[in-house]
């Protein structure tokens, strides 16, 4: 995959002259990103809060890496691209700190919307219907088993919701997800479009001054069309084993 276009020079002096957030910095690189994606790259180093860790203050720093679409852009479009830019990282913050819980006042939390991180994964995507596996994956790759990543569930007299519930105590959400994860993945990101051969964007965490960089695992290619019948399927099954 080859893509040339000129130096974005308006770009260059935009990202010079933003200002934003107190303690975000943004920043021009020909970067190798991983996963054997490299190029021109926006790096917008943020720092703030660390959604699992409030108590720690305001020193919990990560760096966000976007592609600069090779386009010979005026200084409208790309001052245009580059707040869509700081939009996507609002967003990722938003399904970090967006938690409901039980009751008012109540401890448990859960974080319905939580980015999913995973190598392949793109962490600005809302997903409705992103798996646990998805939610306890780190950036790193590895597997958080500390935390409990359940879908909220409405306290509510309501038979879809009551059909969810016992699902759940039955077993059938565990027996079916190894099942649906792949139906789930295409729905929530792919659609019929052709599958990412690389990644859009990295999120890489930085906790003092080095960072680590995720690294390349490749995705089965799968559209919406082919995954519908067998989502058709491992719900009837599941409504089956319901009842």
């Amino acid at each position: 995959m080859q893509q040339a276009a000129p130096f974005p020079d308006a770009l260059s002096h935009l990202v010079k002259c933003l200002s934003y957030r107190p303690g975000w910095t943004f920043r021009l690189e020909d970067i190798d990103r991983g996963q054997g994606s490299k190029g021109l790259t926006l790096i917008i180093t943020t720092r703030g809060y660390n959604s699992y860790h409030t108590d720690r203050g305001e020193s919990y720093r990560v760096n966000h890496y976007m592609i600069v679409p090779a386009a010979s852009y005026d200084m409208r479009s790309w001052q245009r691209w580059l707040f869509d830019q700081l939009l996507l990282v609002e967003k990722h913050e938003a399904m970090e700190f967006f938690v409901l819980h039980d009751s008012p006042g109540s401890e448990h939390v859960v974080h319905p919307y939580a980015p999913s991180h995973g190598p392949g994964n793109d962490p600005y995507v809302v997903r409705e219907v992103g798996t646990e596996l998805d939610s306890k994956t780190s950036f790193r790759g590895e597997i958080n088993e500390g935390l409990v990543m359940l879908p909220y569930v409405p306290l509510m007299e309501d038979p879809e919701a009551e059909h969810q519930i016992i699902a759940i105590e039955r077993g059938v959400v565990a027996d079916t997800e190894k099942h649906m994860a792949q139906v789930r993945h295409v729905l929530a990101v792919s659609g019929d479009k052709d599958p990412l051969t690389g990644i859009s964007r990295t999120y890489e965490s930085r906790q003092g001054d080095e960072g680590d960089r995720l690294k390349a695992i490749p995705s089965p290619v799968t559209t919406a069309a082919m995954a519908m019948p067998r989502a058709a399927s491992e719900c009837t099954a599941a409504r089956r084993r319901v009842r």
